[in-house]
Protein backbone atom coordinates (compact mmCIF):
# COMPACT_ATOMS: atom_id res chain seq x y z
CA UNK A 1 0.00 0.00 0.00
CA UNK A 2 2.86 2.35 0.81
CA UNK A 3 4.42 1.79 -2.61
CA UNK A 4 1.11 2.43 -4.36
CA UNK A 5 0.63 5.65 -2.40
CA UNK A 6 4.11 6.80 -3.43
CA UNK A 7 3.37 5.96 -7.08
CA UNK A 8 0.11 7.95 -6.97
CA UNK A 9 1.75 10.97 -5.31
CA UNK A 10 4.77 10.97 -7.66
CA UNK A 11 2.47 10.63 -10.69
CA UNK A 12 0.31 13.52 -9.45
CA UNK A 13 3.37 15.69 -8.84
CA UNK A 14 4.73 14.93 -12.33
CA UNK A 15 1.40 15.74 -13.98
CA UNK A 16 0.98 18.92 -11.93
CA UNK A 17 4.55 19.92 -12.81
CA UNK A 18 3.78 19.43 -16.48
CA UNK A 19 0.69 21.62 -16.16
CA UNK A 20 2.61 24.27 -14.24
CA UNK A 21 5.39 24.24 -16.84
CA UNK A 22 2.83 24.59 -19.64
CA UNK A 23 1.15 27.50 -17.89
CA UNK A 24 4.46 29.19 -17.07
CA UNK A 25 5.75 28.86 -20.67
CA UNK A 26 2.45 29.32 -22.47
CA UNK A 27 4.00 31.67 -25.03
CA UNK A 28 6.31 28.87 -26.20
CA UNK A 29 3.28 26.94 -27.46
CA UNK A 30 1.70 29.69 -29.57
CA UNK A 31 3.16 28.40 -32.85
CA UNK A 32 2.55 24.72 -32.13
CA UNK A 33 -0.40 23.22 -34.04
CA UNK A 34 -3.23 22.22 -31.71
CA UNK A 35 -3.35 18.68 -33.11
CA UNK A 36 0.34 18.16 -32.35
CA UNK A 37 0.01 19.47 -28.81
CA UNK A 38 -3.00 17.22 -28.16
CA UNK A 39 -1.17 14.21 -29.58
CA UNK A 40 1.88 14.87 -27.41
CA UNK A 41 -0.31 15.31 -24.33
CA UNK A 42 -2.12 12.06 -25.10
CA UNK A 43 1.15 10.17 -25.45
CA UNK A 44 2.49 11.66 -22.20
CA UNK A 45 -0.69 10.69 -20.34
CA UNK A 46 -0.66 7.19 -21.84
CA UNK A 47 2.96 6.71 -20.77
CA UNK A 48 2.10 7.98 -17.29
CA UNK A 49 -0.80 5.52 -17.07
CA UNK A 50 1.28 2.61 -18.36
CA UNK A 51 4.16 3.25 -15.96
CA UNK A 52 1.78 3.76 -13.05
CA UNK A 53 -0.05 0.53 -13.86
CA UNK A 54 3.21 -1.44 -13.89
CA UNK A 55 4.42 0.12 -10.61
CA UNK A 56 1.17 -0.01 -8.65
CA UNK A 57 0.54 -3.04 -6.47
CA UNK A 58 -2.66 -5.05 -6.28
CA UNK A 59 -5.10 -6.45 -8.76
CA UNK A 60 -6.14 -4.86 -12.02
CA UNK A 61 -9.29 -3.33 -10.51
CA UNK A 62 -7.34 -1.65 -7.72
CA UNK A 63 -4.78 -0.32 -10.16
CA UNK A 64 -7.49 1.05 -12.46
CA UNK A 65 -9.02 2.80 -9.46
CA UNK A 66 -5.70 4.30 -8.29
CA UNK A 67 -4.70 5.67 -11.70
CA UNK A 68 -7.48 8.30 -11.70
CA UNK A 69 -6.37 9.43 -8.25
CA UNK A 70 -3.18 10.81 -9.81
CA UNK A 71 -5.16 12.87 -12.29
CA UNK A 72 -7.76 14.00 -9.74
CA UNK A 73 -5.06 15.16 -7.32
CA UNK A 74 -2.97 16.87 -10.02
CA UNK A 75 -5.88 18.65 -11.68
CA UNK A 76 -7.44 19.58 -8.34
CA UNK A 77 -4.20 21.21 -7.22
CA UNK A 78 -3.80 22.84 -10.65
CA UNK A 79 -7.29 24.32 -10.38
CA UNK A 80 -6.43 25.77 -6.98
CA UNK A 81 -2.92 27.01 -7.85
CA UNK A 82 -3.20 27.95 -11.54
CA UNK A 83 -6.95 28.19 -12.06
CA UNK A 84 -8.85 27.89 -15.31
CA UNK A 85 -9.28 30.36 -18.12
CA UNK A 86 -12.01 32.85 -17.21
CA UNK A 87 -13.82 32.01 -20.42
CA UNK A 88 -13.91 28.33 -19.41
CA UNK A 89 -14.50 28.10 -15.66
CA UNK A 90 -13.57 24.79 -14.02
CA UNK A 91 -12.03 23.53 -17.27
CA UNK A 92 -9.11 21.95 -15.41
CA UNK A 93 -11.54 19.84 -13.42
CA UNK A 94 -13.51 18.83 -16.52
CA UNK A 95 -10.26 17.73 -18.17
CA UNK A 96 -9.96 14.99 -15.55
CA UNK A 97 -12.27 12.83 -17.69
CA UNK A 98 -10.21 12.72 -20.92
CA UNK A 99 -6.94 12.62 -18.95
CA UNK A 100 -8.10 9.52 -17.06
CA UNK A 101 -9.22 7.87 -20.29
CA UNK A 102 -5.78 8.52 -21.82
CA UNK A 103 -4.06 7.09 -18.73
CA UNK A 104 -6.31 4.01 -18.81
CA UNK A 105 -5.47 3.58 -22.48
CA UNK A 106 -1.78 3.53 -21.56
CA UNK A 107 -2.50 0.99 -18.82
CA UNK A 108 -4.30 -1.27 -21.32
CA UNK A 109 -1.30 -1.03 -23.65
CA UNK A 110 0.97 -1.98 -20.72
CA UNK A 111 -1.22 -5.02 -20.02
CA UNK A 112 -1.16 -6.04 -23.68
CA UNK A 113 2.62 -5.66 -23.90
CA UNK A 114 3.09 -7.69 -20.72
CA UNK A 115 0.84 -10.46 -22.07
CA UNK A 116 2.67 -10.43 -25.40
CA UNK A 117 6.02 -10.60 -23.63
CA UNK A 118 4.89 -13.52 -21.46
CA UNK A 119 3.59 -15.40 -24.50
CA UNK A 120 6.87 -14.89 -26.34
CA UNK A 121 8.96 -16.08 -23.40
CA UNK A 122 6.61 -18.92 -22.49
CA UNK A 123 5.84 -17.51 -19.02
CA UNK A 124 2.06 -17.46 -18.63
CA UNK A 125 2.02 -16.20 -15.03
CA UNK A 126 2.07 -12.44 -15.72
Amino acid sequence: MKRSLIVVVVGAVLLFGLQLLGDYNASAFTNVPWALSLAVLGVILAILGAVAYRLLLGGATGRFIMIPLMVIIANGVAEIVIGSDQAYPWLTLWLIIPYVIACWFGAVIAIALAKLSSVRTGNQNQ
